[in-house]
Parts: structure tokens; sequence; C-alpha cells
């Protein structure tokens, strides 16, 4: 788990396509799908209406690898976006984390646990 004091939000380690480059994921429990800022990857991909809690913006959707801490390699259909938040390149919404029975935030020991 990593701080992100700017918005009291819980992040991982990440990284995209097999990049070698580190970016540090923001979970949002409460977001419906991945949404990944156009500064870390390409806007290419059918252009899809995405609903926010602002409204429905248009955003391209396209597939990644995303690899957590090193270990966790999934496959998801992200959407890259033009006006993420800044300080924020990558929010991993419930299509990734459903892929696991159960995640645990362990705040205590500053950990995210992720089980298959």
């Amino acid at each position: 788990m990593e701080d992100d004091p700017n918005h009291k939000m819980v992040g991982i380690s990440c990284r995209i396509n097999a990049d070698r480059r580190r970016h540090v994921c923001v979970i949002d429990s409460g977001a419906t799908y991945t949404v990944i800022s156009d500064r870390i990857l390409k806007p290419e991909g059918p252009l899809i209406p995405m609903s926010t809690a602002n409204g429905v913006v248009y955003a391209h959707q396209r597939e990644v690898s995303l690899t957590i801490a090193d270990k966790l390699k999934l496959k998801s259909k992200a959407f890259v976006h033009s006006r993420m938040m800044e300080g924020i390149d990558i929010l991993v919404g419930q299509d990734v984390l459903r892929q696991f029975r159960c995640v645990v935030f362990d705040y205590e020991t500053r950990q995210v646990e992720f089980q298959q």
C-alpha cells in the first residue's frame, strides 16, 4: 500500500502492458471500470460513453495487461481518459477487483491482499 496524501486514497504499485515504468494505481472500489490517464497510455480504440459521478464522458477503450505488485498479472478493458485528476494516472475499478474472491485492506500493516 502506498500513501497518496493529496487525495487520501489507497494506492498500489503497478505496471501497464509490460512497460518497465511503475505507476501508483489508486484503488477505487466505487468505480465500475479501470481508467488510465492519456499521459500513460495512448488513447486508441473505440470511443465509448462512460458514466461517472459527474455524468457521461467519452473515453477510448483498450485491452490492457495490468501487473500489480510485480506478481499479479491481469487482463482488463480499461478506459483511457484525458481528464484524470492531477497526480492520478491509473484508477483501478471493480472490473479488476472482481477478478478476486476477496480484496483485504490492512491499514495497520499497510498491505493490500488480493485473494483468488
